[in-house]
């Protein structure tokens, strides 16, 4: 027909179709050309389920799904819901959805998109896996007794699947304080079976039994199920105390030489089973009445009886209960005989005697043997009762005891003492002889050895001649004959008889020498005197040596030289004395020695010579006013001693010269100042600001010491040749003025002053330190007779910066020409003999029409009007007598007086100025 659109149904979404158009007439048909399109997308159909792997233990799935079977476009997004809430959405067909639970069901939808649309899965069921259980709370003990605990716990809080079994654990927890690895720990473990409908019981509990008492166990609960297991934490337990076990027996000793007394000890109990409280101990089944602390585990018993047999038992206590061990039975040991009667003593002699005794009065035991001991020496040993004691000495005291002993030991008796009978003195060792001179001999003896006795006496024989009889042991034998030989024996009498030593035979010492006499001293310099002397009058034997004695009476020090016969000075009797110090007295005396003594000759005295002086210090500079100009221009010196004066010092010499590093001026010469004996000396009348140079010579006989130079410097005085002033400018209203420095400034310049004379008035115009100043406020076309002041600091104060003269500025007009300064015209020399100054410089300004240019007024910073009052001028000591400085500073004396006139004359009227440019 006419048609020409057409709609095609039932095609496929998102499907790309071919289609043409066939065009039919009776004649027959054509085709057109393939035309290709695409349905539109349309939402997915076919979507599959999930598939899920259990992950992380039960608390992850691991999601995939298959694309849809008719997608009906492109994918845009899976969507991905748990429980409604998105967990997922992207492309991927694959998802790790996690922060599950274990063993937990969860509801799963999945969704696909397309641009035409989405389609969701039916809701998908899906169990996550089981995990090992989680936080196992730890058992709780209900009931705790000496030898068993009964415990309850609960199921994990997390039991992550079916809980299968619980296994309940424990150990004591002193084998994992040992140290053990946890392979060596011994674990118990108790394993309980659950039930599975309807579900698991809501607690547990067990009776432990067969434990320790006293003793901290831990116990611990693990829970299953098929994935796993949990562990509760340990907790502590500790048993209930319970009565010892395993109390040994007391351990029962003797202590020596202590029959009434024994040691009980023992040993903890093998199983404490709680914490001891205390011991007791039993003897003879009867408690004493007081309990030891757990840490004491022994006792000292005291007042037994010996030969007694007692019984010992011990019982320790806890909170738990007490328990005593078995009886320990022991005798005590023997005592010592309670009294010994002391023995007797009969038929005494010099060397031996007899004893007897009784046996012991109150026996403790059966007595064993007697011993009897002199001077606590055993003699006598056995069962007898009577013994005979040999081999003593003459009359000696003896001290005789008897002891009794038993098996538990000795008693011994008071102490009987005894004198032997005398008998002649033995053992008379000889004298000892020593020489004291050759005319005395000392003896000396001891005791004998073994007087056997009181030794009564002594006697001394000299050569068989009893010289002493006496107690002493010491004679000192005179009146003998030098060089001569004796024999000296002792004899020692006591009641009994006498015993005489051996002969000493002694030699006396020959004599000293004599006679020697005082030594000859002959000084040879000031440090070297020689030491002559003569043989002794009396030698007696051969000289050996000499010593030569030398010593300062003033510091008490000796010093010695010893000559022997291989010095050539022993043979030559004379040496010298080196080293000695000058002008200083010295004593020495000599000393003749043989073998047998020494003898020495009285002092003689020496002086030895003078030396030059050493040691002169420098002397110190005092600057003074001169008494006759008030200037400084003298020095006060002074100096001390020199150090080692070597003589008597005659004088001191003070020299003077110029100081050529600070003054030009000096001359070379160097000038005697002083020659006294006195340590100062004034120099007067010094050129003034001038440097010197001054040393002093100490002097005595044999010469002398120079000291350093000392510099010094005079003070400053008024300057002396100041020329007159030149002018290098002149201009309506001001100049410029050039000053020459003084000839002799005399210090150092520390103010010029330039000032102008009219009609006997001077007038300040300009001052200050340069050699240049500039005079401002000056009359045109004026004459100006101008003059110049130069200052010194001499004095104090200083002259300052301001127009009146203060004490201490002199006023020097210098010898100048006299000037007369014209604009346009050469410089004039004008002479006024009537002038107060005999020189001065005459400056003629010129006039305002002679300017080839204008002055402001400004530039005019200083008004010179200031008068110099006569006050000011007279002040100073250089105005009193201005003649007196220089005579020729003027040039007549009827002028300086008319100056002077002048200056009185002045008013006392100041004008001052300011100066911007200060």
């Amino acid at each position: 027909g006419s048609v020409v659109e057409v709609v095609v149904f039932g095609l496929q979404p998102y499907t790309e179709y071919s289609l043409r158009v066939e065009a039919l007439n009776a004649a027959g048909s054509v085709s057109s050309e393939w035309a290709g399109t695409r349905t539109l997308e349309a939402s997915p159909a076919g979507l599959g389920g999930l598939r899920a792997e259990p992950r992380e233990q039960g608390r992850g799935l691991l999601l995939s799904w298959e694309p849809p079977l008719s997608p009906n476009g492109a994918i845009t997004t899976y969507n991905l819901y748990s429980g409604g809430e998105l967990e997922f959405s992207g492309l991927s067909r694959s998802f790790l959805l996690r922060r599950l639970d274990p063993w937990t069901a969860y509801s799963l939808v999945l969704e696909a998109c397309t641009s035409g649309g989405c389609v969701r899965g039916p809701p998908q069921r899906v169990t996550t896996s089981a995990a090992p259980p989680a936080a196992q709370p730890p058992p709780r003990p209900l009931l705790i007794g000496p030898h068993q605990v009964s415990l309850t716990w609960d199921p994990p809080s997390e039991p992550n699947g079916p809980i299968e079994e619980y296994v309940l654990r424990w150990r004591r927890l002193d084998d994992a304080a040992r140290g053990r690895s946890p392979e060596e720990e011994v674990i118990h473990e108790k394993v309980f079976l659950t039930q599975d409908p309807p579900g698991p019981p809501s607690s547990f509990s067990h009776t432990v039994g067969g434990l320790r008492p006293w003793t901290q166990y831990q116990f611990s609960v693990r829970s299953h199920n098929h994935a796993g297991h949990a562990l509760s934490p340990w907790v502590d337990v500790t048993t209930r105390q319970a009565p010892p076990s395993g109390l040994a027996p007391p351990t029962v000793a003797h202590l020596p030489e202590r029959p009434g007394e024994l040691l009980v000890s023992w040993a903890a109990p093998l199983e404490p089973n709680g914490v001891l409280l205390s011991y007791r101990v039993q003897r003879d089944g009867v408690s004493f009445p007081f309990s030891f602390d757990p840490s004491v585990t022994r006792h000292h018993d005291e007042d037994l009886a010996p030969f007694t047999t007692y019984s010992y038992a011990v019982t320790a206590c806890t909170s738990g209960g007490c328990v005593s061990s078995p009886p320990t039975n022991t005798t005590t040991l023997d005592a010592p005989p309670a009294a010994v009667g002391a023995p007797s003593v009969h038929h005494l002699t010099p060397h031996s005697l007899n004893a007897s005794w009784a046996g012991a009065p109150l026996p403790t035991g059966r007595v064993t043997a007697f011993v009897l001991r002199l001077d606590g020496e055993e003699v006598y040993r056995g069962p007898g009762r009577t013994a005979v004691v040999s081999e003593l000495r003459p009359h000696t005291a003896y001290r005789l005891a008897l002891l009794a002993c038993t098996s538990g030991g000795c008693t011994a008796s008071t102490a009987v003492t005894i004198v032997t009978g005398e008998a002649p003195p033995t053992g008379l060792q000889p004298p000892t002889v020593k020489v004291t001179g050759p005319e005395s001999v000392e003896v000396s003896w001891t005791p004998p050895q073994r007087p056997n006795g009181v030794v009564t006496g002594y006697e001394l024989r000299r050569d068989g001649e009893v010289v002493y009889v006496g107690a002493a042991t010491l004679y000192h034998d005179f009146l003998l004959r030098p060089n001569a030989r004796y024999s000296y024996v002792v004899a020692a009498n006591n009641s009994r008889g006498a015993v005489s030593s051996a002969a000493v035979a002694v030699t006396t010492h020959p004599s000293a020498p004599s006679g020697v006499g005082p030594p000859t001293l002959r000084p040879l310099g000031p440090s070297q005197v020689m030491v002559e002397w003569s043989p002794p009058a009396h030698s007696n034997g051969e000289l050996l040596r000499y010593t030569v004695y030398q010593r300062d009476p003033a510091q008490l020090l000796t010093n010695s030289t010893t000559f022997t016969p291989r010095d050539p000075a022993f043979s030559l009797r004379h040496a010298p004395l080196l080293g000695l110090a000058p002008y200083h007295r010295y004593e020495v005396r000599v000393e003749a020695c043989t073998a047998l003594g020494c003898s020495s000759s009285d002092w003689a005295s020496v002086l030895t010579p003078e030396a030059p002086p050493a040691g002169q210090t420098a002397p110190l500079l005092d600057l003074q006013n001169d008494a006759t100009t008030g200037l400084h221009t003298s020095f006060l010196l002074s100096w001390a001693p020199p150090a080692q004066p070597n003589g008597l010092i005659l004088n001191y010499q003070v020299y003077r010269r110029p100081d050529r590093t600070i003054d030009v001026r000096g001359g070379n010469g160097t000038t005697l100042v002083c020659r006294d004996i006195s340590t100062t000396c004034r120099d007067v009348g010094l050129e003034p600001y001038t440097g010197y140079q001054y040393q002093v010579w100490a002097v005595n006989s044999a010469g002398h010491a120079a000291s350093l130079w000392t510099n010094g410097r005079t003070g400053p005085a008024p300057p002396q040749g100041l020329a007159p002033p030149t002018f290098q400018r002149i201009q309506a209203t001001w100049a410029v003025v050039d000053i020459l420095p003084p000839a002799r400034p005399n210090g150092v310049v520390s103010l010029y002053r330039v000032f102008s004379q009219h009609n006997n008035t001077y007038v300040l115009l300009s001052e200050g330190t340069s050699q240049q100043q500039t005079l401002y406020g000056l009359t045109p076309y004026t004459l100006y007779w101008v003059g110049l002041e130069a200052c010194t600091c001499y004095q104090r104060p200083c002259p300052e910066l301001y127009s009146k003269p203060h004490p201490g500025s002199v006023l020097h007009a210098g010898r100048a020409v006299h000037h007369r300064y014209l604009t346009g015209l050469t410089d004039t020399k004008i002479t006024s003999g009537g002038s107060p100054f005999s020189a001065m410089s005459v400056l003629r300004t010129p006039a305002h029409s002679d300017l080839g240019h204008a002055f402001s007024q400004h530039s005019l910073h200083r008004s010179v009007s200031q008068l110099i009052d006569r006050k000011s001028l007279m002040e100073a000591g250089s105005w009193d007598n201005p003649a007196a400085q220089d005579p020729g500073l003027y040039a007549e004396e009827d002028d300086l007086e008319n100056t002077i006139k002048a200056f009185s004359s002045m008013r006392k009227d100041h004008t001052l100025f300011t100066d911007t440019h200060l």
